[in-house]
């Protein structure tokens, strides 16, 4: 007995396949669009996470250099207040620069003078030369800035009966918050060929060293100094 459909139930037949062909590839389209924004919006989380990577990144650089910055400004500020940053007011040749050079040349010579009593040595003699600006050549530090290296130097000439009497002077003379100097040369010379004096003789006769010392103070000259940039 052969089936047979009728028309209408064909047409039934065939509408219900359709509709679940469509379900079917709804369902098929529905999980590759979800797949497909699954997948965009990991890629788009892990885009985000990698801004917020480098965003935080540089963020700890800027904190780091702004503390460095500040280090360097509190820095800065200590060796100004010490003297050893000097700007153009006192670095170059001006009234208030000649006035403050003088000044200091005195209060180091009654130093010296002071240290002189103080050890009972003999005369102490002292020359300072007029400070110098090097160029900013002169150092690694400085080459290509605006930034120098200036200069005081002083010789120290004594009379002594013994060869610590140098060496004890620049130890009272040196003082780490005031008066910071570098030893360039120093040299002791004997100023008699008589070996054999006994310390009686020596006070008797007087001084039988001499000795010689060239002291140079480094300072940190800002032209720019005080300048808003």
């Amino acid at each position: 007995m052969k089936f047979q459909l009728s028309l209408p139930e064909q047409q039934y037949i065939a509408k219900m396949l359709l509709a679940i062909a469509i379900v079917i590839g709804a369902v098929y389209g529905l999980d590759y669009v979800v797949e497909q924004s699954t997948a965009e919006e990991r890629n788009l989380n892990s885009s985000l996470k990698s801004q917020e990577a480098d965003y935080r990144k540089r963020l700890a650089e800027i904190q780091d250099e702004e503390r460095l910055q500040n280090q360097y400004v509190e820095s800065y500020l200590n060796y100004q207040d010490s003297g050893l940053i000097v700007g153009a007011d006192v670095g170059e040749d001006t009234d208030v620069s000649n006035q403050l050079t003088e000044e200091r040349r005195i209060t180091l010579l009654e130093r010296l003078q002071q240290i002189q009593r103080d050890r009972n040595f003999y005369q102490v003699g002292a020359r300072l030369t007029k400070p110098e600006n090097l160029p900013p050549s002169f150092s690694e530090f400085t080459q290509d800035s605006d930034v120098a290296v200036r200069t005081n130097s002083m010789s120290i000439n004594m009379e002594m009966l013994h060869g610590l009497d140098l060496l004890m002077l620049l130890n009272d003379f040196y003082d780490s918050d005031s008066n910071r100097f570098i030893p360039v040369q120093c040299e002791v010379n004997r100023t008699t060929p008589n070996l054999q004096l006994s310390a009686d003789e020596l006070l008797v006769e007087g001084s039988k060293l001499s000795g010689q010392c060239d002291l140079v103070w480094l300072i940190v000259y800002d032209p720019k100094q005080g300048q808003a940039g």
